[in-house]
């Protein structure tokens, strides 16, 4: 149960630094469009 839960969360860890990696990019775009 540990590993399989250990795994889980290093799944949805890498999913959550991909989608913050996106959302930073999108986010210095619109800055830019603004500025």
């Amino acid at each position: 149960m540990q590993f399989g839960v250990r795994g889980v969360i290093e799944l949805h860890g890498t999913i959550i630094m991909v989608v913050v990696a996106f959302l930073l990019k999108m986010h210095r775009r619109m800055l830019k469009r603004f500025m």
